[in-house]
């Protein structure tokens, strides 16, 4: 997609600008912003994954939840499955 004004006034945040996720999926990085950095971005691609990272309008700090949250689950759920291998195991020795 081509990245508008408009396109980059509809995803800011509640509080009027932009999380550091945000300025990433932009290509841009927090604390180096210029002025008219947005005019630089006005007119140039982003792919469907960076927009998608832009439009969550998402925080650092949720992204890092998010992975932590899912490496738990996962792991929660390795642990359920190795308990379930170990019960049909066991049933098929004692069926002999």
């Amino acid at each position: 997609m081509i990245i508008t004004k408009a396109y980059l006034n509809t995803h800011k945040t509640e509080a009027g600008g932009y999380t550091r996720v945000q300025l990433n999926a932009l290509g841009q990085k927090w604390g180096e912003l210029k002025k008219g950095w947005q005019k630089g971005l006005i007119g140039t691609e982003l792919s469907a994954e960076s927009a998608s990272r832009f439009e969550s309008k998402q925080t650092a700090k949720e992204a890092r939840g998010i992975k932590k949250a899912t490496y738990a689950e996962l792991a929660g759920s390795v642990k359920l499955l190795e308990a379930r291998i170990i019960e049909l195991e066991l049933l098929l020795s004692q069926r002999g």
